[in-house]
């Protein structure tokens, strides 16, 4: 299902409407830590495994208290 929005052009002084089309399935993962909610866009499953990676490590990082 598309979503539409309304965009103001400049240049002519008008709204355009636009439509986007979202594929259907998982976009956004949740991941809750240290009491705050943190959302990461999945964008395939080669880098879907990369961000594991690093999600792996900032919670190392966190419990070892090495947090930048």
């Amino acid at each position: 299902m598309p979503c539409r929005y309304l965009n103001y052009n400049e240049e002519n002084d008008s709204f355009e409407l636009e439509e986007i089309k979202i594929p259907q399935g998982d976009i956004l993962r949740a991941n809750r830590s240290g009491g705050r909610l943190r959302l990461t866009l999945v964008v395939s499953d080669d880098e879907s495994s990369d961000i594991e990676e690093e999600e792996e490590i900032m919670e190392e990082e966190e419990t070892s208290g090495t947090v930048e």
